[in-house]
């Protein structure tokens, strides 16, 4: 009889209760009172929770999106890293091949064959120089491993 009446009635009520269908059949308005105020759905409870469901899947599809945008940037990222990198090495090899060219030139240079500090001296940074180009040369290698597993 409640329900019928509730029903038939033209005017606004509040009706607050835990009976789900009695919800669904009185109800064409679901208001939820939240942390964030009030939120009004056009329906019944019913359809007031496939809405709510709804909205928290696209809170999820949402989320998810940003998830996967801030991978994509920071991917993006550490490969220009690698590339500014990987372009960085190539300029100090040709330093390296430029000092190692007049480092030998030193060596070969007769007029320095009697100065004995100054080809110690050459010799010690032509060692340095060719493990620095090795280890460039390595480090090249992997970088442009990661950027092309990137």
């Amino acid at each position: 009889i409640l329900e019928k009446a509730l029903k038939n009635y033209n005017g606004s009520i509040v009706c607050i209760s835990h009976d789900r269908h009695f919800l669904n059949t009185v109800t064409n308005i679901t208001v939820e009172i939240g942390q964030n105020g009030l939120k009004f759905y056009n329906g019944n409870y019913d359809y007031f929770l496939w809405k709510k469901e709804e909205g928290q899947n696209i809170k999820l599809e949402l989320q998810e999106e940003k998830r996967h945008d801030i991978k994509r940037k920071n991917k993006f990222k550490v490969k220009k890293k690698a590339k500014n990198r990987d372009t960085w090495i190539g300029r100090r090899i040709g330093q390296i091949d430029a000092e190692l060219k007049n480092a030998r030139a030193i060596l070969q240079d007769k007029s320095n064959q009697d100065n004995y500090q100054l080809l110690m001296k050459e010799s010690d940074r032509i060692n340095c120089l060719e493990n620095e180009y090795l280890e460039l040369l390595e480090e090249r290698e992997e970088i442009r491993n990661k950027i092309s597993m990137l």
